[in-house]
C-alpha cells in the first residue's frame, strides 16, 4: 500500500482532539466505580473514532471523517460528560447505558474495518479519469433557474425570512396546509438555489469561465442569505456548508475546511442558540463549564435517546421493522395511510416522559437506535453493516468518476451525515432524498442537451 505522509494539520488536529477526549473523560472520572465497564467502553470508542478521523484526514475521505467525527462527539465525548454529571436517570439503570455503549463500540469497529477496506481499493490520484473535452454547459439556464427559485422564495417568505425558526415553520405549515408540502416547498425554494449555485460554481471553476465564476459567486451569496441561521436549524446549515466544501473545493483543502468547521461548530454551538427559541432546559443540573454547556444541551442527546430506545424495547418489545417501513415511505402522508407506523422519536418520547422532563419533541433517534427498536441487536448489526457498506461503495464510486452524479451524491450525503446518524430515520431519509432530488435537478440542468464528457483514461488501478 502506498504510504501517505501525515501533514502538520492532521497531527495537530488529532493531538488536540485526544486532549479534548481526555478532558471530557475527566468529567466522568469520579463515577468510574459506578460504571466500571460502560465508561471504559465509551472512552475506547472515542479513541477508535479519533483514529478513524486521523485515517480519513490522511486519505481525504470526507464521508468517513464526518461519520467518525459524529461518533466521537455524540457517542464518546457527550455521554462521558452526561454520565459524569448524572444528567439523566436512565444512566442509573446499569444495563441500559452498557447496552448502548456496546452498540457504539460495534458501530465504530465495523466502520474502521470498512475504512481499511476502502483504503486498499482506493483509486490512485494519478489514474483518475482525465478530462479531455468539455461539453456545452448550460450556465445561463442554471442561473435563470436559481434566480427564479430565489425570487419566488423572497416573494413568499419575505415576512418571515429573518424572523425566527418557529415563525418560519408556522408560516410554512399554515401557508401550505400540509407539513409534507411545506417541506417540499422549502426544499425547492431554499435548498435548490444553494445546491445549484455551488454546482454551477464548480463547473465554471473547472472550465475556467471567469465571468461565470464571478456570477455564480454572487448567486451563491444570495442563496446563502435565503438559508440564514435565523430560520435554518444548525444541522441543516452545517449540511449545506459541508456539501459546498466537499463538492466545490475538493481534495485536501475541502477536508481540512470541514475539520476546521467541525471544531468551530463545537466551540460556538452555545452562541448559536441566539437564533432559536429555547424552551425550559436542564439548567439546574448544569455547572457553568464549557463542556457542560455544550454536551448537556438537547443538541447532543443522541446517546440519551438511544438509552431510552433500549428501555422502550425492554418494556414494550421490538417493533419488527415497523419504524423502517414508515421511514421508507416517508413521502406518504398520514391522510392517505391512516395506519402509518409512528416514528421512533415519538415512541422514545413516550418512554422518556415517564422518567424525566423532556422539554422538546425534536428528539434524535440515532441509526443504531432505529435498528435496535426494529429488531434488537440483529437490527443494530444490519443497520451498521448497511451504513458502512453504502458509505464505502459511494466513496469509491465518487473517486472513480470525479464529474459524475455519484460524486455529487457523495457530497450531498457528506452534508447530511449528521442528520442521518442522529435521526430520526424518517426525517433523515426525507432530507437525503430532498438533497439528492434538488441537487440532481441542478446537475441535470447544467448538462441538459450537452452530451456526456469524453474521458481519456486507462484501466482503473487500485491500491493493494
Amino acid at each position: 500500500m502506498r504510504k501517505t505522509p501525515t501533514d502538520l494539520f492532521t497531527c495537530l488536529y488529532t493531538l488536540s482532539a485526544f486532549v479534548f477526549l481526555l478532558c471530557t473523560g475527566s468529567a466522568a472520572a469520579d463515577r468510574i466505580s459506578d460504571f466500571p465497564v460502560t465508561l471504559p467502553l465509551l472512552f475506547l470508542s472515542g479513541v477508535l473514532t479519533l483514529y478513524g478521523q486521523f485515517r480519513a484526514l490522511k486519505r481525504q475521505t470526507s464521508l468517513f471523517y464526518i461519520s467518525f467525527a459524529f461518533c466521537f462527539l455524540f457517542f464518546a465525548c457527550a455521554p462521558l460528560v452526561q454520565i459524569g454529571t448524572a444528567a439523566d436517570p436512565v444512566f442509573d439503570m446499569d444495563f441500559v447505558p452498557l447496552t448502548v455503549a456496546c452498540q457504539v463500540l460495534l458501530f465504530t469497529s465495523v466502520g474502521l474495518l470498512f475504512q481499511h477496506r476502502l483504503e486498499k481499493k482506493r483509486v490512485l490520484p494519478s489514474v483518475i479519469p482525465v478530462l479531455n473535452k468539455s461539453p456545452k454547459q448550460h450556465y445561463l439556464l442554471l442561473s435563470l433557474a436559481i434566480v427564479g427559485a430565489g425570487t419566488l422564495a423572497v416573494i413568499l417568505f419575505h415576512d418571515v425570512l429573518f424572523s425566527s425558526r418557529v415563525d418560519f415553520s408556522t408560516f410554512m405549515e399554515t401557508a401550505s396546509g400540509n407539513p409534507a408540502l411545506a417541506l417540499i416547498t422549502q426544499t425547492f425554494l431554499q435548498a435548490f438555489p444553494f445546491y445549484a449555485a455551488a454546482i454551477g460554481l464548480r463547473g465554471a471553476l473547472t472550465e475556467n469561465k471567469k465571468i461565470w465564476v464571478f456570477l455564480f459567486i454572487l448567486l451563491f451569496g444570495a442563496a446563502s442569505i435565503l438559508n440564514n441561521p435565523m430560520i435554518r436549524p444548525r444541522y441543516e446549515l452545517a449540511g449545506l456548508v459541508f456539501f459546498f466544501a466537499d463538492y466545490v473545493l475538493r481534495g485536501r483543502m475541502s477536508i481540512r475546511l470541514i475539520a476546521l468547521l467541525m471544531v468551530l461548530g463545537v466551540g460556538f454551538a452555545p452562541i448559536l442558540n441566539i437564533f432559536r427559541e429555547v424552551g425550559p432546559t436542564r439548567d439546574s443540573l448544569w455547572p457553568q463549564g464549557f463542556y457542560d454547556q455544550t454536551f448537556l444541551s438537547y443538541d447532543y442527546d443522541a446517546f440519551e435517546t438511544a438509552c431510552y430506545a433500549v428501555l422502550s424495547v425492554a418494556q414494550n418489545g421490538i417493533r419488527w421493522g415497523a419504524n423502517w417501513l414508515g421511514a421508507a415511505f416517508f413521502f406518504v402522508p398520514h391522510t392517505w395511510w391512516t395506519e402509518k407506523p409512528t416514528q421512533t422519536a415519538f415512541v422514545v418520547y413516550d418512554t422518556m416522559s415517564r422518567y424525566r422532563f423532556v422539554g422538546t419533541h425534536n428528539l434524535s433517534t440515532p441509526l443504531m437506535a432505529e435498528g435496535y427498536v426494529a429488531f434488537g441487536f440483529v437490527g443494530v448489526i444490519l443497520t451498521t453493516l448497511l451504513y458502512w457498506f453504502a458509505l464505502a461503495r459511494l466513496s469509491l464510486a465518487s473517486l472513480r468518476k470525479e464529474d459524475s452524479f455519484k460524486r455529487l451524491a457523495a457530497a450531498v450525503l457528506a452534508g447530511l451525515i449528521f442528520i442521518l446518524l442522529r435521526g430520526s430515520l424518517i426525517v433523515a431519509l426525507s432530507a437525503v432524498a430532498g438533497g439528492l432530488v434538488v441537487g440532481g435537478i441542478a446537475w441535470g440542468i447544467l448538462r441538459m442537451g450537452g452530451g456526456s464528457r469524453k474521458l481519456q483514461q486507462g484501466p482503473i488501478k487500485t491500491l493493494s
